[in-house]
């Protein structure tokens, strides 16, 4: 599959192809694509100081994070304490941050690729 999950009818006819010489008889083998499982993922942050954000830090966090989850591999389960680790180090002014969705880590299948659903943050100053 390529970097969004998707498998090209070319490549899929590629692998088909080179894996005949070497299949065993008789044994049944078929090339599928990798199923997307969109996840969700909504983040309270807590800040030192608001009056220090730049105006597009929300939507640059935002950003980072459908990024983040694109980017995993099949069968990658995701860990909301990578998640709290990641927007942690994104920025000195940030203080805390709770994952509020999903609620527990996401297990995957094997055949089951993560990729971003709605992302969303929401700011609040340490003294509110």
């Amino acid at each position: 599959h390529d970097a969004n999950g998707e498998l090209p009818a070319d490549v899929l006819n590629a692998v088909v192809s080179s894996e005949e010489d070497y299949r065993p008889a008789g044994i049944p083998w078929e090339v599928k694509a990798v199923d997307k499982k969109r996840v969700d993922l909504e983040l309270a942050v807590t800040v030192t100081n608001a009056a220090l954000i730049p105006d597009d830090f929300e939507d640059k966090l935002v950003q980072m994070l459908t990024s983040y989850l694109n980017t995993f591999s099949a069968d990658r389960d995701l860990i909301l304490s990578d998640v709290v680790t990641r927007v942690t180090s994104y920025s000195p002014l940030i203080y805390d941050v709770s994952v509020t969705t999903p609620d527990d880590n996401v297990q995957i299948k094997p055949n089951e690729i993560i990729r971003a659903g709605d992302v969303a943050v929401v700011i609040t100053n340490e003294t509110d």
